[in-house]
């Protein structure tokens, strides 16, 4: 028997605390601070040229992932030149 859902039921919204939010901004500043930018820099144009081209976009994703570029970063070049997903 499935379970009732109701339409007003809404899901709890996790919420990081001030200290957790504050300790991961410091490592992802730390960590772009440590990584060759122009190197990242130059996987992300990479990226953002074979982005809408008829090429297989993995490889390029995984080098720019591997020189250092962020999850977010890549993302913004897909939201460049798709953007976001509205529902």
């Amino acid at each position: 028997v499935a379970a009732e859902t109701s339409s007003t039921a809404r899901p709890d919204i996790f919420r990081t605390d001030e200290q957790g939010e504050s300790l991961q901004v410091g490592r992802l500043t730390d960590f772009r601070q440590r990584r060759d930018n122009a190197r990242v820099e130059a996987a992300l144009s990479a990226l953002s040229q074979v982005a809408t081209s008829t090429t297989n976009i993995m490889p390029t994703v995984i080098a720019a992932l591997q020189e250092g570029a962020t999850l977010g970063e890549v993302s913004d070049v897909f939201r460049q030149h798709f953007g976001e997903f509205q529902p």
